[in-house]
C-alpha cells in the first residue's frame, strides 16, 4: 500500500521559497525571446490601460514559468521598460 505525502513548508521555509523567487522580469536568465514577448504584451495592456489577457505559461519544473507569473502580477507599471 502506497501512502502520499503532501510538503507543508514551515513559516521559515516559506519566506525563503519566496526571496528565491524572481521579482521582475528582468530578475529572469535566459529566455530573451521569451521575456522580449511578455514585455511588449504587457506594455501593451499598460498603454490601452487593460489588464493583460490570459496567457498561459507553461513547462518543465525549473524553468520558471510559475516564477514569472508571480514576477509580473507583482511589476509596477512603467518597470524594466526601455527609455
Amino acid at each position: 500500500m502506497s501512502s502520499f505525502v503532501a510538503p507543508v513548508l514551515e513559516e521559515d521555509e516559506e519566506e525563503l521559497e519566496l526571496s528565491l523567487r524572481p521579482r521582475r522580469l528582468d530578475d529572469f536568465v535566459g529566455q530573451e525571446r521569451v521575456k522580449e514577448q511578455l514585455q511588449i504584451a504587457l506594455t501593451a495592456a499598460k498603454a490601452r490601460g487593460e489588464a493583460l489577457d490570459h496567457v498561459l505559461l507553461a513547462g518543465p519544473p525549473g524553468l520558471g514559468d510559475g516564477g514569472s507569473n508571480e514576477s509580473e502580477a507583482r511589476t509596477p507599471p512603467g518597470a524594466g521598460e526601455s527609455e
